[in-house]
């Protein structure tokens, strides 16, 4: 078997965690679940402290609800996250029912308030079974990772079953409250330690294709922005560096900075000055 590192997910139905205990098993890390809709977990203080006091590395699970406003949800999760939302990237559990709609309004909200990618806790058939008319679901894929939950009684195979579209996973669910990560503990320490921070970058060039001098990458086009702009991409963004050094970003742009026509989905190219985070 591929080399995992268990970890645990807990809430209030777990009732009252003996940490300690907890602590002499393989267990290094560990997802505590922060609320259930808008509601705060009953066992997460004493559940985040104790981790934190075992040496675990923690993360935050929100569990959206259906039936509960969208953005009363995700804005009581996102304030009471920024304060500490732990080592890990904060996970939303999509298992209640909740639809495509709840899962962007979340990610986009955390990902933009909190500066990392978060996690997505779903399994093959929840994901799959997600009715998608806007083509929602492939923005989805870009900013956010997978947690994928699927239980294995039969042996542990290398992989757990996979929902569409995605193709890779960071967590996965193999049992109720137990989980693998997808690597060893230095690889789970540096996952840690850099948060699945989003890049930051700063704009160098000036130019638009047709214009005089344009910046050229073989195969792409070429958009004018402000010089200094600041974008945010993520490090799988990163599409070319040539043997000058330079390295090329991709971003999406809504508007054409010279003419301002709508350019939704149009792949843009910029040259960075540096890479930070």
């Amino acid at each position: 078997m591929a080399e995992f590192v268990k970890g645990l997910d807990v809430s209030e139905e777990n009732g009252i965690i003996d940490w300690d205990e907890l602590k002499n098993t393989e267990a290094q890390f560990a997802y505590i679940r922060v609320m259930t809709g808008s509601t705060i977990d009953k066992q997460f203080s004493a559940n985040w402290q104790n981790a934190s006091r075992v040496a675990m590395w923690r993360g935050l699970i929100h569990t959206m609800m259906p039936d509960e406003d969208i953005q009363k949800q995700v804005s009581r999760f996102v304030k009471r996250a920024e304060n500490d939302h732990g080592d890990l990237p904060p996970a939303v559990d999509t298992s209640r029912g909740v639809g495509l709609d709840h899962i962007h309004h979340w990610v986009n909200s955390t990902r933009d308030m909190l500066g990392v990618k978060p996690l997505i806790y779903t399994s093959a058939g929840i994901w799959n079974g997600m009715k998608d008319t806007s083509n929602v679901k492939r923005y989805i894929l870009g900013r956010a990772q997978l947690w994928i939950a699927n239980w294995q009684t039969n042996g542990k195979p290398e992989t757990p079953t996979m929902p569409a579209d995605w193709t890779e996973w960071h967590f996965w669910q193999y049992g109720q409250g137990w989980n693998y990560f997808h690597g060893n503990v230095e690889a789970l320490g540096e996952y840690a330690g850099l948060r699945a921070k989003v890049t930051t970058v700063t704009i160098l060039c000036y130019f638009l294709r047709g214009r005089i001098n344009p910046v050229y990458v073989p195969g792409q086009s070429e958009v004018i922005f402000q010089r200094g702009q600041v974008l945010k991409a993520t490090d799988a963004e990163l599409v070319h560096e040539g043997s000058s050094g330079i390295t090329w970003i991709q971003v999406e742009v809504p508007t054409c900075p010279c003419c301002k026509m709508w350019v939704s989905n149009h792949p843009s190219y910029v040259r960075i000055e540096e890479k930070l985070g």
